[in-house]
């Protein structure tokens, strides 16, 4: 049951919608990073530091990986979660400039490193290569920007109906079955995304049960009501 028990973190299927679902194709980003250095990570590294300067590009094999940002008054905020096939740190390479968020690590990940200077020269030569950089950096910036307006104008609860949602694979969101999902957080992160404080996110949880939305069962949440889930959000 996800409650405020910030000790441990529920194992997941990677379930985020920025996070793949099923095995991918080829992608010609990773054939770039074929001979770059292979970097283990394990859960709580920050391969990426706020306001530091970019030195390498990483690209996320396997594992998750979290954005944050603190602000001035010491408040983190989560702007991301990204799994395989994300590129971390490529826009600060390209422009120049340091970096905007820290990117740590979730759970176990593989990334694949390679210097801002070969990263340039690859981009460069390689116009196809810079369209997709071009497509991975959107939709980064994309998620960024939903992640802050949600948290500017939707309520609490809309912020969490709508991060249930999605947690459900695109091509299972039709189903009329119940579907089972995992945050691929703890508790805590989750309330620190959602902008609220863990013991509200549990009120929130409860109250989605009480009203037979969704059912809490050993880690795992199993959504109902996708109809009513869908107009909370």
């Amino acid at each position: 049951m996800i409650d405020c028990d910030d000790r441990r973190a529920a194992s997941f299927r990677p379930p985020w919608h920025t996070l793949p679902t099923e095995p991918a194709p080829i992608d010609p980003l990773l054939c770039m990073f074929q001979r770059a250095r292979v970097v283990k990570l394990q859960p709580g590294a920050c391969p990426i530091v706020q306001d530091s300067l970019p030195s390498e590009v990483f690209y996320v094999t396997n594992g998750t990986m979290k954005l944050t940002r603190v602000g001035l008054g010491g408040r983190e905020t989560i702007l991301g979660v990204h799994g395989s096939g994300s590129l971390l740190g490529a826009e600060q390479a390209v422009a120049g400039t340091r970096h905007v968020a820290s990117a740590t690590a979730i759970t176990e990940c593989t990334v694949r490193a390679i210097a801002v200077c070969h990263y340039r020269e690859a981009i460069r030569d390689d116009r196809d290569l810079c369209a997709l950089r071009y497509v991975a950096v959107s939709k980064l910036y994309i998620d960024s920007l939903e992640q802050c307006g949600r948290l500017g104008g939707d309520s609490a609860e809309s912020r969490l109906a709508a991060a249930l949602i999605d947690c459900i694979p695109v091509s299972d969101v039709a189903q009329t079955k119940p579907h089972r999902v995992q945050f691929p957080l703890r508790s805590w992160e989750i309330a620190q995304m959602l902008a609220v404080t863990p013991w509200y996110l549990s009120r929130m949880l409860g109250k989605l049960e009480a009203d037979s939305v969704i059912r809490r069962n050993k880690g795992w949440i199993v959504i109902l009501d996708m109809d009513k889930l869908t107009t909370l959000a």
